[in-house]
């Protein structure tokens, strides 16, 4: 019989398992973003191949992790709106976000300044790469906040 966890343990759970998919989910969007800007989907395997090789990694972790939390969301409703009742998971959670902004601010800044201009990307596949690098950088700094443990 699997032992009941407390809610600091399973809240820590999902602010991991939520960290992996985005950081999964961020990779697949900056790869077909990146398949774009290479000019491969246009009759190119390559960019196929990336585009399903990411799509299928995006799909299993996700599989994993609703399976492995299927039924522990028996904790508090705060932690669906990024508020843990664990300080260190609030801190980690809160400064995944910051990082997550802070990142898109500093790769917009360049096209303030013009230099998108020659980019050959649309406005749509440039919003697609800043909502990749939002998730890839959300997903990289709880990871790491995580990792390094609560002390």
């Amino acid at each position: 019989m699997q032992a009941l966890k407390t809610t600091a343990e399973l809240e820590y759970e999902y602010l991991k398992w939520h960290g992996y998919i985005h950081l999964l989910a961020g990779i697949l969007i900056l790869s077909v973003t990146s398949v774009n800007l290479l000019g491969l989907v246009n009759g190119g395997v390559l960019g196929l191949i990336i585009i399903i090789a990411s799509g299928i990694m995006f799909a299993v972790i996700y599989l994993l992790a609703s399976w492995k939390l299927q039924g522990n969301f028996s904790f508090s409703k705060q932690a669906w709106r990024g508020t843990f009742e664990d300080e260190f998971l609030n801190m980690v959670s809160l400064k995944a976000y910051k990082v997550g902004y802070f990142a898109v601010i500093l790769a917009f800044i360049p096209g303030t300044l013009g230099a998108y201009n020659f980019v050959p990307l649309s406005r749509e596949n440039l919003m697609t790469c800043f909502l990749g690098i939002i998730a890839v950088a959300y997903g990289i700094t709880i990871a790491v906040g995580l990792r390094k443990g609560n002390e």
